[in-house]
Formats: C-alpha cells, sequence, structure tokens
C-alpha cells in the first residue's frame, strides 16, 4: 500500500508513478462503513508506513505523502494525508476506533507507545490544504475518532443507554487521553480546533471529571455515580484538562453547557431522594452547586487566560452561531442528561440523546441566551475582558439558581444557599488552577 499506483497511458505520463496506494485507499475511506477487523489491520500498517515516510517532516525538501495528484476534490483537504480519510472512518466505526488507538506500536527506535500517543503526541501532520487552509482537516477527523473511540458512539448520533455505560477500553482511553493533556498541552492548544471533539467527550465523562476535582471519596461516588466502567482521574489532571479544553471558545461553550446541565439533572435527582449522601438531599444538592461552581470557575479563568494572552475580548457571536450551538447542542444536553439519569435510573428511565422533559429544555435555553451575549468588540481593552469574566459568573450563578429553583421547587432558602455555594467554588476555583499550576504550563 505504500507503492505508487501507476498512472497509466502514453508518454511521458505513463511512465510516471502517480499517489501511493495508502493514499488513494484511504481518500476512498472518507465515506461508507468498513469492516472493523480491516480497519483495525489497515491502521496498524499504516502508522508502521507512516512513520518511514514522515521521518524527514522538516528538513529540506521533504515531501512526505505529498504528490503532484489532488486525490480528494470535495473538501477543504487536497487528500494527500491518508490518516484523514483513515480518521473519517474510524469515526464511523467505534469498535474500532477503540482498538485502533488502545493498540500497541513500536516505534522504529525502538521505544513503546500507542497509535493513540503516536497520532497525537508524535506525528508530524503535513500541510495539506487547499487554498492555504493548512491541516486542520486532519485534526478534525482526529477528533472525530477519539469521540467515536471513548463514546461508542458516532460523533453527532444520539447516545443510548448502552454507550452511556462505557466499558474498559473507552474509559482507558479518556483516560489516557486525560493524561496526555494535563503533562503537556501543546497537541491542544496549538491545535485548538480540536477543542469541540473533546469537549463533546468530556460530556459523556462528567461524573469522572467532577469526581476529580472533588479528589473522590465514598460520599463523592455517591453524588456522582458511574454506571459501567470508570476511570480514575487525578485532582491535577481534572483540572488541566478541563483548563486546557475551556481555553478555546467552543471547548468552553461545550464544557459550559455539559456540565450545567449534567448537575442540574442531579440536582433534581438527589432532591428526589434517588441518592443516598450523608445529610440527606439538601445537602447533596448544596455539595453540588458547590462543585458547579468551581468546575465554571475553572473554564472561565481558562477563557480569560486566553483572551489576556492573544489580546483579545469576547467576539461577537451573532444568530448564525447560536443556530449553530443548537445543532450540537440538543445531542450534547443529551448525553449530559443521560449520564447524570443512568447513575440511578434503569434503561427505561433514561432518555439517552435528547433533553429529559421541559426543565432541561428550558435551562438550555436559558444558557443559550447567556452563551450569546457579546461585549462592545474593542479587541483591546483590557476592562471588556474582564467584564466579560464577571457576566460569565453572573450567568452561572443564574442558571444554578435556575437549577436549584427545578429541583428543590419553593424553597427559597435553599435556593439563596445554593446560589451562595456555587460562588464560592466559582471563587475556589483560582484556588484550585493555581495548585494543578493549570495556566502556566504553555505559554506559549
Amino acid at each position: 500500500m505504500d507503492k505508487p499506483v501507476g498512472q497509466t497511458g502514453p508518454d511521458p505520463a505513463g511512465g510516471f508513478g502517480g499517489p501511493k496506494g495508502f493514499v488513494v485507499m484511504s481518500s476512498l475511506m472518507r465515506y461508507g462503513d468498513f469492516d472493523d477487523a480491516f480497519l483495525v489491520r489497515y491502521g496498524k500498517k499504516l502508522v508502521d508506513a507512516d512513520e518511514r515516510v514522515m521521518a524527514g517532516a522538516g528538513s529540506p525538501g521533504f515531501e512526505g505523502w505529498n504528490t503532484s495528484s489532488r486525490v480528494n476534490h470535495l473538501g477543504e483537504d487536497r487528500g494527500n494525508d491518508p490518516f484523514t480519510g483513515y480518521l473519517k472512518a474510524l469515526s464511523r466505526s467505534p469498535d474500532a476506533a477503540t482498538e485502533f488507538f488502545l493498540a500497541g506500536h513500536k516505534k522504529e527506535d525502538g521505544t513503546k507507545g500507542t497509535n493513540f500517543t503516536y497520532l497525537f503526541e508524535e506525528r508530524e501532520w503535513p500541510e495539506d490544504g487547499r487554498g492555504g487552509k493548512g491541516e486542520v482537516t486532519g485534526h478534525n477527523a482526529l477528533g472525530l475518532a477519539l469521540e467515536a473511540a471513548t463514546t461508542g458512539h458516532r460523533p453527532g448520533e444520539r447516545a443510548t443507554f448502552d454507550d452511556l455505560k462505557h466499558n474498559a477500553a473507552q474509559a482507558e482511553l479518556f483516560g489516557n487521553l486525560v493524561s496526555s493533556v494535563s503533562e503537556d498541552e501543546r497537541p491542544l492548544t496549538e491545535h485548538a480546533f480540536l477543542s469541540d471533539s473533546l469537549g463533546n467527550i468530556s460530556a459523556e465523562y462528567m461524573p469522572e471529571l467532577h469526581l476529580g476535582l472533588s479528589e473522590g471519596d465514598e460520599q463523592s461516588e455517591l453524588l456522582y455515580p458511574v454506571k459501567g466502567k470508570s476511570v480514575s482521574i487525578g485532582h491535577a489532571e481534572a483540572s488541566r484538562w478541563i483548563h486546557a479544553v475551556g481555553r478555546n471558545p467552543e471547548g468552553y461553550d461545550r464544557l459550559n453547557v455539559a456540565e450545567q446541565v449534567y448537575s442540574a439533572e442531579l440536582m433534581k435527582l438527589h432532591a428526589a431522594g434517588k441518592g443516598n449522601f450523608a445529610g440527606g438531599p439538601d445537602a447533596a444538592v448544596l455539595e453540588i452547586a458547590t462543585d458547579s461552581g468551581s468546575f465554571q470557575g475553572i473554564i472561565s479563568a481558562a477563557r480569560y487566560f486566553q483572551q489576556t494572552k492573544d489580546k483579545i475580548a469576547d467576539n461577537a457571536r451573532d444568530d448564525a452561531w447560536k443556530g449553530h450551538v443548537s445543532t450540537w447542542g440538543g445531542s450534547l444536553v443529551g448525553s449530559a442528561t443521560g449520564i447524570a439519569m443512568s447513575g440511578f435510573t434503569s434503561p427505561g428511565g433514561v432518555i439517552a440523546g435528547g433533553a429529559a422533559g421541559t426543565a432541561t429544555s428550558t435551562l438550555f435555553t436559558a444558557i443559550l441566551g447567556g452563551l450569546g451575549e457579546d461585549e462592545d468588540g474593542d479587541v483591546k481593552a483590557e476592562n471588556d475582558r474582564v467584564q466579560a469574566a464577571d457576566g460569565r459568573r453572573s450567568r452561572v450563578l443564574s442558571t444554578v439558581e435556575e437549577s436549584m429553583r427545578q429541583a428543590v421547587g419553593d424553597d427559597a432558602a435553599l435556593v439563596h444557599r445554593g446560589t451562595d455555594a456555587a460562588g464560592k467554588g466559582f471563587m475556589d476555583a483560582y484556588d484550585v488552577i493555581e495548585q494543578a499550576d493549570a495556566d502556566k504550563r504553555d505559554i506559549v
């Protein structure tokens, strides 16, 4: 497959080799559904060939997989990076994607890793854009394949109850992903368009992330139950992951929506007496409010950190942007809702992939309205960024207040205590970030 596909015809064209077999085959794999076993075998061969081909990346005259041919005539890329089409095929085959990423890969220097570490941490991705669009398409395909591999369903599709019960391999891969970003976030921050996919993945691992932030003890596990296999994430790892994903506006939006919906559903479940948290339902609801405020504080600080680094204010977001959020929002709300409910109910009690009733729908509409607020557009003024961060805090507290009302009804005193708890958690997030060293690892 790493041999050129010959170009036939009269001289002189007939005497020259065309694109390599992997390039042609992978381009064809952008569409359709392929056998899982074939995808895994093909992927292992492709990784081996790619390591040989890309060994000279960065050196003068390096061409890599590139040919003079345009293999892809339909998308933004020219089709000369065989991983783009292959990873798109993997995104439609979740089981194969999980197996491929976890498969061991022995590099030519003898060191060992996995296909995940090779693609996410080590590979030099080639420029393959049309019209100067760079290599965004390849990394987007990587994000989609990772979504499928960690969640068990195709990106954008509604999760079933079984999808929400992650198996051991899916949980292991998510843990590897979090550990990788925690150790070195540059593979994410230098390719920030991965953040939407990593935000979508996070929506289905909200219990693990909350347990990590709370340094999960037995009581925390009662607050944030996990159905299916789980992965243990350390406090610093969880903080760094959330901060890294939240630096990108699309990552921030997805974490914001997923976490607030997840916490709102948990509040309702605990308030209804579904849990066994020490101190009873009221104590559980207040603890969730505090933790939600802390989570939201981390991603708000992440956005402020990135805006300060880039010397920009929040970009104006118009009705077209809101329509875009509405497109992915339904699936994300469904995932967060289903994950919250799955720890307490049987399959028949979970509405996976869709908003669970009018309360959650109303909450999402409120979040969407808040997300759409923009600043005055002065990208140079520091006070605009401060106001944006202040506005995010106010919107978080308003959302928690609404969530509390949905959970405990007319108990105004408890609603007030919950909102105060969320505010304390929001402010404490800066100490969490400092302890995790989350905003000092990447200054580039």
